[in-house]
């Protein structure tokens, strides 16, 4: 099915980066020679032995990745060395520097892509199959054509298999893809207005919490913290560290202040936390005497003033109260 991928290498820049010995630096022997590789245009940085080779940022190479086989590459980091000592992991060989077969092989397996794309999703409406078909990916060697789908149910896609085989001419394998992973293959604009942060730039997905959202003042309504994917918004994750800086100097919701009186004297005594402008640094407090005023955090000049009283009048957020993020959209669903 594919063409032949071992003839000579036509980058004269990849000819003339061979290196056949060690490199020496500052009379220290470094053997161990990293290169930063990456197999989609948004997609996560994997780490190769650069081996003999030496490459710049935006070369082609090859690749033996996980389990897909043969793939093409483009170098995002370009050779650094390393001392041998430093590394934890052995670390998978490239194969070569990618020739111009190479690239002229995954330009006809991308034109195959689309059109197998369109075929697997008039397959599965023809069948009546509860998955969305996302994505069809064929690897460089074209010994197999992996079909990324999502669904909410279990299916039963073995007849599918069959028709793709036949189709194909070629072993099938179907993944089944998360929302958020779902989000970055399509990509989309997201609330903002700008285009999707998954499908622009984020590498991988890091950790996101209602807690983030309770932070930084937000609504917990699944509308206004979820992104096109349905889960809660990557961003959200962005500013926590300025608001969990900024909150170390704040009193706790329901904690009992002591605050100064300002330059009109009003606004001193003790009484209750109630709300809380983490940016402005801002504190509203209910007084024994019933006033509510806003005061800077500078006027706070004592906490817990009356620890033994029982708070009724606001209540203190605990770990308890935080909601992870299968709880918040459990109602949607």
């Amino acid at each position: 099915m594919s063409e032949d991928t071992t003839s000579g290498n036509s980058n004269p820049e990849v000819q003339e980066g061979v290196l056949n010995q060690p490199v020496h630096v500052h009379g220290e022997s470094f053997t161990s020679r990293v290169v930063g590789v990456k197999f989609r245009e948004v997609g996560k940085v994997y780490d190769f032995d650069a081996r003999e080779f030496k490459f710049v940022r935006g070369d082609h190479v090859v690749c033996d990745f996980e389990d897909k086989g043969m793939m093409l590459g483009k170098v995002s980091k370009p050779t650094i060395l390393i001392p041998p000592e430093a590394l934890k992991l052995k670390l998978q060989p490239v194969l070569r520097p990618a020739n111009h077969n190479d690239l002229k092989n995954r330009e006809r397996h991308q034109n195959q892509e689309k059109e197998a794309l369109v075929y697997t999703k008039n397959l599965v409406e023809t069948a009546h199959l509860p998955m969305h078909v996302i994505a069809v990916e064929i690897p460089l060697h074209g010994k197999k054509a992996i079909v990324y789908f999502s669904s909410e149910q279990r299916v039963d896609f073995r007849d599918l298999v069959k028709d793709l085989v036949h189709y194909f001419k070629m072993r099938v394998e179907l993944r089944q893809l998360g929302a958020r992973d779902e989000t970055k293959f399509i990509g989309g604009i997201g609330p903002c207005g700008q285009e999707t942060c998954c499908s622009r730039f984020l590498t991988s997905f890091h950790k996101v919490s209602t807690k983030m959202a309770k932070d930084q003042g937000l609504s917990l309504t699944p509308t206004k913290v979820s992104g096109n994917c349905g889960r809660l918004k990557c961003c959200l994750a962005y500013e926590q560290p300025v608001y969990a800086e900024a909150r170390k100097t704040l009193p706790k919701l329901g904690n009992c202040v002591k605050c100064s009186s300002g330059g009109d004297g009003k606004g001193s005594g003790c009484g209750i936390v109630s709300k809380l402008d983490v940016l402005r640094q801002m504190v509203t407090v209910k007084f024994d005497d019933g006033g509510i005023e806003t005061v800077p955090v500078g006027r706070i000049i004592e906490q817990d003033t009356f620890a033994g009283k029982p708070s009724e009048k606001a209540k203190v957020i605990q770990d308890s109260d935080v909601l992870e993020e299968d709880e918040i959209f459990s109602d949607e669903e």
